[in-house]
């Protein structure tokens, strides 16, 4: 048995898929509207923000303590 026979074996049945967009599966939000995702980054954002100030000061604070 050749490698070849099974590797192109299903090529006729894909080439009848229509293949589903984006636009067909989320219809375009209101412009008032926020994502569901874009919260989910922005919480991120903030949670980012605040370790990097913690960490700032921790390091501030170690410098200070050490001198």
């Amino acid at each position: 048995m050749e490698m070849s026979d099974g590797i192109y074996a299903n090529v006729e049945t894909t080439h009848n898929i229509k293949p589903i967009s984006t636009l067909d599966k989320n219809p375009p939000p209101n412009p008032g509207e926020q994502q569901p995702g874009r919260r989910n980054y922005r919480l991120t954002a903030v949670c980012l923000g605040l370790l990097t100030v913690l960490l700032l000061i921790i390091i501030t604070a170690i410098s200070i303590h050490c001198e």
